[in-house]
């Protein structure tokens, strides 16, 4: 997905494409938006961008630009509400279900993730387990592009 295929505000989409282009980007940025406005595909514009920043081999930044989109890039990590998980093969169907969604319905909302995964818990989150992963993953050397994201 790219960034400027992703329906913004033009001064949002300019500004974003400057702190690509400068490498200024902050460590963290909140992508905050209503159902259906684009967040996730921004970020998920973003986090091509970034990883296929550091390669000027053409076929290179195809090859990774194609990873990020079927989202299997070992340096691309997503995170996404869910109900409690107590177990790694009940995380392993969450994450196949999320990946389906994002594929299918790039501009979905929470609610229809909530459709998606059959639960009428009345509050999804990010829990410790996700952001153990997120320390986890965070912690290991970037398998092919140089950082991550």
């Amino acid at each position: 997905m790219l960034l400027e295929t992703i329906p913004l505000a033009e001064d949002s989409r300019e500004e974003i494409q400057r702190m690509l282009d400068t490498n200024t980007l902050p460590h963290a940025t909140l992508l905050l938006g209503n159902d259906g406005y684009g967040s996730l595909p921004t970020g998920w514009a973003m986090a091509q961008s970034i990883l296929t920043h550091t390669h000027s081999d053409p076929d290179t930044r195809t090859s990774i630009a194609r990873k990020v989109v079927r989202m299997v890039h070992p340096d691309l990590m997503m995170v996404y509400p869910t109900m409690s998980i107590d177990n790694s093969s009940e995380r392993e169907d969450t994450e196949m279900l999320w990946k389906r969604f994002v594929k299918k319905n790039p501009y979905g909302g929470l609610s229809q993730w909530r459709k998606q995964i059959d639960t009428t818990a009345s509050r999804l989150s990010i829990g410790v387990s996700a952001t153990e992963s997120i320390i986890q993953f965070m912690s290991t050397s970037p398998a092919e592009s140089g950082t991550q994201v």
